[in-house]
């Protein structure tokens, strides 16, 4: 089992009693959240300084096949947790390389390992390996960038050390899609960014991380681009989940932007049985404070189904600590099908949406089989939908994850879960993630896809217990015989 570091600290706390009980404010030395800080613009330099032991340069070691050379891809990252916790690009690994070396702006050099990660959005967690306390980054907001402010990169060109370039946002919401990856509402700047710099970092003009610096469009020398760090905080709950990094169930939501808000208390939940509310703000795990927006399920990281679990919330100025059970995960039963054959099946509807339709109203113009979930011979038409059902049989107990992408708008149910949410229109190829835990055997599987306008498509990959990430195989779909098909057996 992977464990981090920052665990040790966080059964230090003396224990309540089970359950939430308040306590007054003033024992406590807690902030609500996440307030606005004005701070005047600073310059390149001393956004340098502040951020140079949060900026680290990687080195990601790979065997090169059919030699006893050993090859390394380079790159930078961003600290963001006092365990030594870094957030990079997936890419780094892309050679099978899954450990390195940190090495620090004064020479220090540290191991590094992959943690977890997600390679469609380019977005990946490694830990330090060391006992040291770390200086994280501070978060800003992408959302409020403008074009025209400062921007300022820091990364590792061609593994030559950590260096700084400075530039203005050239542009914010830009879509950046080649093949089967697709970045949507990237950041545009004119800051260098040169290879190596993958990974790194993008501040704005108060030296708050703003970005994950991502490359340089072809044919674009002075145009870089990085990944904001709204939309990387929003994913990175669900990468560390479907990277099998939590391994319990708490029924918990805690937003990623704005810090330690309790947004979804799930019922019958140990989160639920504690007496925790929407609305409150969970200001410590443990003892360890939640003090950025992400700093709460990073504290999660190497719990288990069984492990006491603490909390301290801020609900309306009282605080309340609490202390309860963390519930095993639950898996979703497989279901018992004697006549299934492979493939699934597949409605078709014509009609304009700007949303997914609920298909129990609709009446489809045809029906047919086919061996994937594809938008098969309707590309190249505008104003249709498909959906598709069948089994899915899954291989073995454990978390999957699953990714689907589509343009316009999809989503993906299993055993009637929605599991990802990619609805509503939206550029080419976008794509969500979710995971669910399954056990072995066959599950219901319903994929639901609309087309209004522009480039058509659906598209679904899977990654779980033993297997890298992958187009869902032909191979684990299954569908009910028809009429027909039942009729010729007999």
């Amino acid at each position: 089992m992977r464990t981090i570091k920052l665990l040790t600290m966080l059964l230090l706390l003396g224990a309540p009693a089970i359950g939430c009980r308040a306590t007054p404010a003033a024992q406590a030395d807690l902030p609500p959240g996440d307030p606005a800080v004005e701070r005047p613009e600073t310059s390149s330099d001393q956004i340098y300084h502040a951020n140079k032991n949060s900026v680290v340069s990687m080195a990601m070691y790979f065997p090169i096949a059919d030699s006893n050379l050993t090859g390394v891809e380079n790159g930078a990252g961003t600290i963001i947790s006092r365990s030594g916790l870094v957030l990079s690009n997936w890419h780094l690994t892309r050679h099978g390389g899954r450990t390195g070396e940190a090495i620090f702006h004064d020479g220090r050099r540290f191991p590094i390992r992959l943690l977890a990660g997600d390679q469609q959005l380019d977005v990946a967690v490694y830990q330090i390996d060391a006992w040291e306390a770390f200086s994280p980054v501070k978060f800003g907001r992408s959302s409020e960038l403008r074009p025209g402010e400062p921007a300022i990169a820091m990364g590792n060109p061609h593994g030559g050390g950590l260096t700084t370039t400075a530039g203005v946002i050239s542009a914010v919401g830009v879509h950046w899609g080649y093949a089967r990856e697709y970045f949507p509402a990237m950041i545009a700047t004119d800051a260098l960014i040169r290879p190596g710099n993958s990974g790194g970092a993008l501040f704005n003009g108060k030296g708050e991380y703003v970005g994950i610096t991502a490359g340089t469009l072809n044919n674009a020398k002075r145009m870089s681009y990085a990944i904001p760090i709204d939309a990387i905080l929003s994913y990175l709950p669900d990468i560390l989940a479907m990277n099998g990094l939590y391994r319990f169930k708490l029924g918990l939501t805690v937003d990623t932007d704005r810090t330690g808000l309790v947004t979804d208390v799930r019922p019958d939940s140990p989160a639920e049985r504690a007496g925790v509310r929407v609305g409150d703000i969970v200001t410590h795990v443990g003892d360890v404070r939640v003090d950025s927006r992400i700093a709460f399920h990073l504290a999660l990281l190497g719990y288990k189904g069984g492990d006491e679990l603490k909390l301290t919330l801020d609900r309306d100025g009282e605080i309340i600590p609490c202390a309860f059970k963390l519930d095993e995960p639950e898996l979703h039963p497989a279901v018992q099908v004697d006549d299934a054959v492979g493939g699934v099946n597949v409605e078709f509807y014509q009609g304009q949406w700007q949303q997914l339709p609920d298909f129990t109203t609709l009446t489809p113009l045809r029906t047919y089989s086919s061996d994937t979930v594809t938008a098969g011979p309707h590309e190249g038409t505008d104003f249709f939908a498909l959906r598709i059902r069948g089994y899915l049989k899954v291989p073995r107990d454990g978390t999957y994850a699953f990714f689907l992408a589509s343009d316009d708008g999809s989503r993906l149910s299993i055993d009637g879960r929605i599991v990802v949410d990619n609805d509503g229109l939206h550029g080419w190829y976008e794509q969500r993630a979710g995971h669910i835990a399954l056990a072995a055997g066959l599950h219901r599987i319903e994929v639901g896809f609309f087309e209004a306008t522009g480039n058509e498509g659906v598209a679904l990959r899977w990654k779980g217990p033993g297997f890298e990430l992958q187009d869902l195989p032909a191979s684990v779909l299954f569908r009910e015989p028809t009429a027909e098909e039942q009729a010729g057996d007999q």
